[in-house]
C-alpha cells in the first residue's frame, strides 16, 4: 500500500528536489 505512495515520492523528490525543497519551507512557515 504504502510502498507504490513512497516509490512516487522518491521519484518525485529525485526528479524535482527544488520544487519539494520550497513546498516544504510553504508548509513549515504554514505550521510556524
Amino acid at each position: 500500500m504504502s510502498v507504490g505512495s513512497l516509490a512516487v515520492l522518491t521519484i518525485t523528490e529525485i526528479a524535482f528536489p527544488t520544487e519539494i525543497f520550497e513546498k516544504n519551507q510553504r508548509t513549515l512557515q504554514i505550521k510556524f
